[in-house]
């Protein structure tokens, strides 16, 4: 198909000669940035360094507004990837930062960011986690938002020793997981949870004990 060269899922020399050969030929900043970035999702999970490499990129030689917040989500991905996790958080504040001077172009950092707080235990980062949730409320939308969020909660309301809150969050964040509709007439299975961490399951059982 016509748009596989900026989707390869491998990066052999030969790969990166033809992609930068069609990235080249491209015509306008806004195409070259939404090419490199894509590629760079394609490659984000087994080659998190090329990938932040494309970013790069898209950061300092084609700095389209409407690419900005998504690529800097998607180098947050990579670096953690990379275990670089002290640099994820200046760059997740990226994210939010460039969503506000662009409001048009939204990202799932909102909820990516509290749930990078609370997964790598940064307690100290919790209250930011919970003011950019409840700031973002009216972004909720899937199923699987409305998880996360209620998860992020529950974990902090627990950590702050307000057991009822915590066992609250846990209880709705437990009634949207068994839900099979997402209330989207022609979507119905989109945002839909389909695993279940391990982890978390074993702190919802231990909140609901308290």
């Amino acid at each position: 198909m016509s748009h596989d060269w900026y989707r390869r899922t491998t990066w052999t020399q030969e790969d990166q000669t033809a992609f930068f050969d069609r990235l080249n030929r491209s015509k306008g900043q806004y195409h070259k940035a939404q090419y490199l970035r894509i590629q760079a999702s394609y490659l984000e999970d087994d080659y998190p360094d090329e990938a932040l490499s494309l970013l790069s990129m898209v950061l300092n030689d084609f700095s389209e507004p409407s690419e900005m917040s998504q690529t800097f989500l998607q180098k947050a991905h990579c670096l953690i990837s990379l275990s670089k996790t002290t640099e994820v958080i200046k760059v997740f504040r990226d994210v939010l930062a460039y969503e506000k001077m662009y409001p048009k172009y939204k990202t799932q950092g909102y909820l990516d960011f509290p749930i990078f707080i609370i997964a790598h235990k940064k307690t100290e980062l919790y209250p930011e986690a919970k003011d950019i949730l409840l700031s973002h409320e009216d972004r909720l939308m899937f199923p699987i938002d409305y998880y996360r969020y209620h998860t992020v909660l529950a974990v902090i309301e627990w950590q702050n020793e307000n057991i009822d809150n915590a066992k609250s969050h846990v209880a709705q964040a437990k009634k949207v997981a068994t839900q099979k509709h997402s209330g989207f007439r022609y979507h119905p299975s989109v945002g839909l949870i389909k695993e279940k961490d391990v982890e978390i399951q074993k702190l919802f059982r231990d909140i609901e004990e308290a």
